[in-house]
């Protein structure tokens, strides 16, 4: 999305950035949250680590460099 509007020199609309925003929010605190394996920090937040479905709805994704932190931490 990022690269389609800065080959097109569009702007991406405001409602559109806050519907993203709050998506990757969502789903950073679902993994914070995590009920069955731990707290999941993902700790690689970045764009490109950030895709689409077929509706645009966030997925998450890469977590590679994740940890799962005990019930302690």
């Amino acid at each position: 999305m990022i690269k389609k509007c800065k080959n097109e020199k569009d702007y991406v609309a405001e409602d559109v950035i806050w519907k993203i925003f709050m998506q990757i929010i969502l789903a950073l605190k679902e993994c914070h949250e995590h009920k069955t394996m731990g707290k999941i920090l993902h700790r690689d937040i970045k764009p490109g680590n950030v895709f689409f479905d077929s509706n645009n709805n966030v997925k998450l994704g890469d977590f590679g460099l994740s940890r799962i932190l005990s019930s302690e931490s």
